[in-house]
């Protein structure tokens, strides 16, 4: 249950920007773990129940997200989807992700949608309970991808349509518009399909956010206690911020 959108802006870089839906009980320790090695640095926020994560970063300019796929099954999982991209993170190249990500044992994960960035390519890795698809992104066009644990098609559809009506007024598309206007956009007549989501036993729990360049990447994590704290004009929003130069 998360909403992912890619879009380039005008000064040509690509901005990133996740919410994480999960159960109201199911919580996050609301920092951003660091690891840095001789070669590797690393960030990405921390799941209190598994220790795993959905996004993360590196100083490579690798930039990994994933959404679970709930239409789908895999009866013989036994491996929290959390791991995988801190497995990944300590890679530098692209062509070891890509090495890495085949060989990682899927039969042991239920079904995802692994979305990975640089600033020059943008993939796709679907893996279905049986099979790993990857698919290529156009780099310079918006995208979207969101999924739901309840009446997927027509939820997808629904943000979808959203997210075309955003992306096609014509303005620059800052990190704080596309915060503001599509990430917190929540319908009082059905939060359930918004894309900031709220239902008796889930909602948006968190929203992170890269802005990606040649040489520079700046994340930004809004935890549940700092979406919270917002007022009705979206003023009162803090976040955690981390700015990091890339090694080229």
């Amino acid at each position: 249950m998360c909403t992912l959108t890619i879009i380039p802006s005008q000064q040509g870089r690509t901005i990133i920007t996740m919410n994480r839906d999960e159960h109201r009980h199911r919580h996050e320790t609301n920092q951003v773990r660091h690891i840095k090695s001789a070669v590797t640095e690393y960030y990405h926020p921390v799941d209190q129940s598994s220790d795993g994560t959905w996004f993360g970063f590196n100083n490579y300019g690798h930039v990994m997200a994933l959404l679970n796929r709930y239409q789908e099954n895999n009866s013989k999982a036994c491996k929290s989807r959390g791991t995988i991209i801190p497995d990944l993170l300590p890679l530098q190249s692209t062509s070891e992700i890509m090495s890495a990500i085949t060989h990682l044992g899927l039969i042991d994960f239920e079904p995802f949608d692994l979305i990975y960035s640089d600033y020059e390519s943008i993939l796709r890795f679907s893996w279905n309970g049986k099979q790993l698809n990857k698919i290529e992104i156009a780099n310079n066009m918006p995208y979207i991808l969101s999924s739901s644990s309840v009446n997927m098609e027509s939820i997808f559809a629904y943000r979808s349509k959203l997210f075309d009506s955003f992306t096609q007024i014509k303005s620059n598309k800052t990190e704080e518009k596309i915060l503001k206007n599509f990430h917190l956009y929540q319908d009082i007549n059905d939060t359930s399909s918004s894309v900031f989501m709220s239902r008796e036993y889930t909602h948006t729990k968190s929203i992170c956010q890269v802005t990606l360049s040649l040489d520079e990447l700046s994340y930004q994590y809004y935890t549940q206690n700092n979406l919270q704290k917002r007022d009705n004009h979206m003023n009162n929003l803090r976040c955690q911020i981390i700015n990091l130069s890339l090694i080229c």
